[in-house]
């Protein structure tokens, strides 16, 4: 699919969400400096150009960033390699894999041998129909051809690992069955998201397997008649209504597309990364329901990227989430598929409600398991998969899962890798750091930053907000949480000291009421850092608001330097 019109090569959209300073209505000077640069840089680089959604151009990120990265520990650079054993794409000409090519990469003979296309197109019989369905035609937008070549671009999708970096699972050692495992996995989330039959009350999958890929978007939205759809805006950060780079993408809309029903604007970004090393698809969200291969390509990406601070469904496949999980994260990881319905979705179906669509995921992952359907040959289930009726059972924001998935995979405003979901992932390519960077200097070995101590597990089983303090020279006081819509004038939060995190409420003491109060409204919270000795100066800091309907992450970076003072929200838990 190709389409006219005037791009930047680069967009800046993924800055972080730096506080501002109480009183002021300009940002920081970080921000600031920042977005002029990124006007010079669309004013330099504006170019009427015709964008061809193959024209892949995936960027070498461990290359870009290998000035920090050997500084890292030999087990932390070990991380990141197997990370990026999945998160690279090749540069490919699509147009040369199509079902029985010779020239086909290895990932993709792999799926053929596994997934036949007559096995494919009797599973989903929407796929050899010529007939429309709610304004497309699911038999050319979700064709076998266009999956396979979605695979290709990802070579690491349905891989043998034989360049695995790392020591294998006993998993890794039959890439076949972890091959249908993702393949099933792929499939039966795209069951919920795609058919245009409603699970509440449905007993029989079968029916629901035969409506798979009946929509390409939400709603059945099209560029032409957006409906009722959202634009779905990022909660807190940038993209979100009172974020640094709104002005950017307020006209779009990221409401869900293909397979996978990607959402929000961080997610096309990161997809957009990956394979273009740019923003083209946080500027041209549309693109992902063509008749292309990214409606499965968007589905695939998510797939094998980790986000949220979280294990990729990848890692959770293939055993090497197993590795570093535990406590609860070790029992979550030899779930299966259910604990990925709780990466996928675990705000709105594993809280006790919506369980018909989880079941629907989970019924059609034990359907595609079966001999003679979806694969030629079926899979063994684990115990959760083969009992489980919903994921009530995963804490999808257990701190445990955190601890398991730190690596050194995302950077700061500052430019230097942090450990956790700082919202920039580091695969965007050399073009992409320099701009969010603002030719900031290598930092030093010595300047290496140390990630802040995993929160504590409370016993409170409603909303809390966890704050880390991520500067190991200076506290965090006068921590102050209100209602963004001044119903009251808040209250105070407690005293955070250096390279520190704290839970509220506590469980002794604490008013739980007064947090409690704020669920499902905007917040916004306020702190003072405690700044180096002798200075007489003190400042508050506002961070971006957020909503109160998660558990929260607050991630403050307190500094001397107004311009470095910075907060940081995860997870977002949006798909």
């Amino acid at each position: 699919m190709k389409l006219k019109l005037i791009t930047l090569s680069l967009l800046g959209g993924i800055a972080l969400s730096a506080c501002n300073n109480t009183g002021n209505s300009t940002q920081s000077t970080g921000v600031t400096t920042e977005s002029n640069a990124l006007e010079k840089l669309s004013s330099k680089n504006a170019i009427d150009t015709t964008i061809d959604v193959t024209d892949l151009n995936p960027q070498d990120w461990q290359k870009d960033w290998q000035d920090q990265i050997s500084t890292l520990t030999t087990a932390d650079k070990q991380r990141l390699k197997e990370v990026g054993y999945y998160v690279k794409a090749a540069k490919i000409n699509i147009d040369n894999v199509y079902p029985g090519s010779n020239n086909n990469p290895d990932n993709v003979k792999r799926i053929e041998r596994l997934m036949p296309k007559d096995n494919f197109e009797r599973t989903f019989p929407l796929l050899i129909s010529q007939n429309k369905v709610n304004g497309f035609y699911p038999a050319q937008t979700y064709s076998y051809t266009n999956f396979l070549r979605a695979a290709a671009v990802v070579p690491a999708y349905c891989g043998d690992f034989s360049d695995y970096p790392g020591d294998k699972t006993a998993e890794m050692a039959n890439p076949d069955n972890i091959c249908k495992r993702m393949l099933a996995t792929t499939f039966a989330h795209a069951v919920q998201e795609t058919a245009d039959m409603s699970s509440i009350g449905l007993t029989n999958i079968n029916d629901k397997i035969a409506r798979t890929f009946a929509s390409v978007a939400e709603a059945n939205a099209t560029p032409e008649a957006r409906g009722a759809v959202e634009r779905y805006f990022d909660a807190t950060g940038p993209f979100a209504t009172n974020g640094a780079h709104y002005a950017q993408i307020q006209n779009n809309y990221y409401y869900g597309r293909g397979a996978k029903q990607l959402s929000y604007p961080s997610n096309y970004a990161n997809l957009s990364l990956m394979i273009y090393g740019n923003l083209l698809l946080l500027e041209n969200p549309d693109l992902v329901q063509g008749d292309n291969i990214l409606p499965y390509l968007s589905s695939i990406v998510y797939a094998i990227q980790p986000k949220n601070g979280r294990p990729s469904i990848a890692e959770v496949m293939d055993g090497s989430f197993k590795k570093y999980a535990q406590g609860n994260a070790a029992t979550y990881a030899k779930m299966g598929f259910p604990f990925t319905v709780a990466l996928v979705n675990g705000g709105p179906e594993c809280k006790g409600q919506n369980h018909e669509n989880t079941q629907t995921r989970i019924r059609a992952f034990r359907y595609f398991s079966e001999s003679g359907r979806l694969f030629t040959s079926g899979f063994s289930l684990t115990a959760a998969e083969e009992t489980a009726t919903n994921c009530d059972n995963v804490d999808y924001a257990d701190a445990s899962i955190y601890a398991a998935s730190q690596r050194y995979y995302y950077f700061d405003s500052s430019c230097k890798l942090v450990k956790w979901d700082s919202g920039n992932p580091i695969f965007g390519g050399s073009g992409y750091r320099d701009i969010m960077c603002n030719a900031a200097p290598t930092p030093s070995p010595e300047d290496k930053p140390t990630p802040p101590p995993t929160p504590a597990k409370t016993d409170y089983d409603g909303y809390k907000i966890t704050v880390i303090n991520d500067s190991m020279q200076m506290g965090i006081d006068k921590l102050h949480i209100r209602d963004l819509r001044g119903r009251d004038e808040g209250f105070d939060l407690a005293y955070v000291k250096e390279n520190a995190s704290a839970i509220f409420p506590d469980v002794t003491p604490w008013d739980v009421d007064k947090l409690v109060k704020y669920n499902n409204r905007s917040v916004v919270i306020s702190y003072s850092p405690t700044w180096e000795q002798g200075s007489d100066i003190v400042h508050t800091y506002t961070c971006y608001p957020f909503d109160l309907t998660e558990n929260v992450t607050v991630v403050i970076h307190p500094s001397s330097k107004p311009g470095e003072n910075q907060c940081y929200t995860y997870p977002s838990d949006e798909e």
